[in-house]
């Protein structure tokens, strides 16, 4: 090999070196950069989810005038009556739109001591329906009138994952122990927030003696969670789902 070639080639590895280290370096850095990036993305949008959930509509049951068919426990909603009434109050930070409620009784509304139908023979039966034609801002409370239905909804169906509009559990599978909860109704609502986000909640209505006359009180279940449908969307898929099939 020429000299001078071997001369410059020994001349130039480190120069190859610190190019080397450099190229290393700069990614380095770019790596711990798009990092960086990453987890602000992620903090920005947990920021964001945190405040969505925290200015969200919130409404809850705080009472009632319902017809009930008896006043021991387990209590039964009376399917003959045209109209339930709910008291709704608005705890969340921002007005809900697009209110739609129902409320389906526990089981079948027999009487106690006798046997239960199973679940398919009971889909189809009696519960009320209703909307709120006005936004309730915070801490205001209005009045849900809900009106007697039998279809299209039934009990094994759903808005929120998990959750059936169904009235769980069967009163007569609790027992007569003593603390026993007894759930004799279960309501459903769907609600827009401000961004058009579609969310639901659920309450459980339970009979709970207070000096020595039974009282209906509401227990929270779920939400407000987003979901993919409401009330207004499920009604018309049963609709749909329960039309007979076009013969060509």
């Amino acid at each position: 090999m020429d000299p001078v070639v071997a001369i410059a080639a020994i001349a130039a590895v480190p120069a190859y070196v610190s190019l080397g280290f450099s190229y290393y370096v700069f990614r380095r850095q770019q790596s711990e950069q798009e990092r960086r990036n990453e987890w602000e993305r992620k903090q920005h949008k947990q920021q964001q989810h945190h405040e969505l959930v925290v200015n969200q509509p919130r409404l809850v049951p705080i009472g009632s005038s319902l017809v009930i068919l008896n006043d021991t426990v387990p209590q039964r909603l009376a399917t003959d009556a045209q109209q339930q009434t709910i008291q709704l109050q608005s705890l969340g930070r921002s007005m809900p739109s697009d209110v739609y409620a129902v409320l389906f009784p526990c089981a079948s509304n027999q009487p106690p001591n006798t046997p239960v139908q199973s679940r398919g023979e009971e889909l189809f039966g009696t519960y009320w329906e209703g909307r709120l034609d006005a936004s309730l801002g915070q801490g205001e409370q209005l009045s849900l009138m809900l009106s007697a239905r039998r279809v299209p909804l039934s009990e094994n169906l759903s808005v929120i994952p998990g959750y059936t509009l169904f009235a769980p559990p069967v009163p007569a599978a609790l027992g007569t122990s003593l603390g026993a909860h007894f759930y004799f109704a279960r309501l459903t609502m769907t609600f827009r927030d401000d961004f058009g986000r579609m969310l639901a909640a659920n309450f459980d209505g339970e009979s709970v003696p207070h000096e020595k006359v039974l009282t209906q009180k509401w227990r929270t279940g779920t939400g407000p969670v987003e979901v993919s449908k409401d009330l207004r969307m499920l009604a018309d898929e049963a609709t749909a789902n329960r039309k007979p099939p076009v013969i060509a």
